[in-house]
């Protein structure tokens, strides 16, 4: 299912380029504006963790990470102080169980901000665009996914995609 139009499953290719911008001007804004509205309206529940995690792979493949961490930070500070702890120690978690090292991940005491959140994010997205996605959608048999914190951050970082890209 594509990023833009949650009700009749149309496809996104490229996020980069105008056709993102137009196909989501052509479609309407209530047809975008579905992911924006489940996230930023507190409709959690209604969030489906498989079209989050598919959904935020078609984002993070087709963005900057530049821009990808700016996203990232807005989605981030959008969470509960103890969603972003939650996020922040499952994603050291699973970066240790891949041997993934980078400065962020190894920063000891300070908590879980929405900026740290953010570089962690950014440092996962220039290793590969897919890689918080795949550290928060399993590995070792569980499904940290199902966890909310994640589920949001996700949904969150395409929302927060989706909002951007409309307001060019």
């Amino acid at each position: 299912m594509g990023i833009v139009d949650c009700r009749a499953g149309l496809p996104v290719r490229n996020l980069k380029g105008s056709s993102f911008v137009g196909a989501t001007r052509r479609r309407g804004t209530s047809r975008s504006a579905c992911r924006v509205s489940k996230f930023e309206g507190g409709n959690h529940e209604q969030i489906d963790p498989q079209q989050a995690l598919s959904q935020h792979e078609t984002v993070a493949r087709n963005v900057g990470s530049e821009d990808y961490e700016q996203i990232a930070h807005e989605a981030f500070s959008r969470l509960s102080p103890e969603q972003r702890t939650q996020l922040g120690e499952t994603l050291v978690q699973q970066a240790r169980q891949q041997d993934f090292n980078a400065p962020a991940f190894s920063q000891q005491g300070g908590g879980f901000d929405p900026s740290r959140l953010a570089q962690m994010a950014g440092e996962l997205h220039r290793q590969d665009p897919g890689l918080l996605g795949n550290l928060l959608g399993g590995g070792s048999g569980a499904n940290p996914l199902q966890s909310n914190a994640a589920k949001l951050a996700l949904a969150g970082i395409t929302a927060m995609a989706i909002k951007r890209l409309q307001k060019r």
